[in-house]
């Protein structure tokens, strides 16, 4: 049985929601960093859309449809209780560790209805 810590980054799956329904993805983040970052970017758009931002400490969601809240074992979940079809696209988590560029990690949200 192995007992070690659960000291590592773990990016956002691909989800599948049904219109209507809530959505949440995660994001983990390991000892030495932090999620800095949760973007998205629609089908068929260069326009990359900032959900939310960690800066110095200072968390911020920049999206009023989305929120945020801190897991366990520095994981920031991102969520909606109502999925809307404008919602599908890429959704990526920037991870930042010290004093070098963050890791980029993402995942397709898939939102099946009307």
């Amino acid at each position: 049985m192995y007992s070690g810590s659960a000291d590592y980054i773990d990016g956002p799956r691909n989800t599948v929601v049904y219109a209507g329904h809530p959505m949440e993805m995660e994001c983990r983040a390991d000892s030495s960093s932090t999620v800095s970052e949760w973007s998205m970017l629609r089908p068929f758009s260069e326009n990359k859309k900032t959900i939310f931002v960690n800066s110095k400490g200072q968390q911020k969601a920049k999206n009023e449809h989305f929120g945020i809240v801190e897991g366990t074992n520095g994981s920031i979940v991102l969520y909606t209780n109502w999925t809307g079809m404008k919602d599908a696209g890429i959704y990526t988590c920037a991870v930042q560790k010290t004093l070098k560029q963050p890791d980029l990690y993402s995942a397709q949200l898939i939102v099946l209805g009307k």
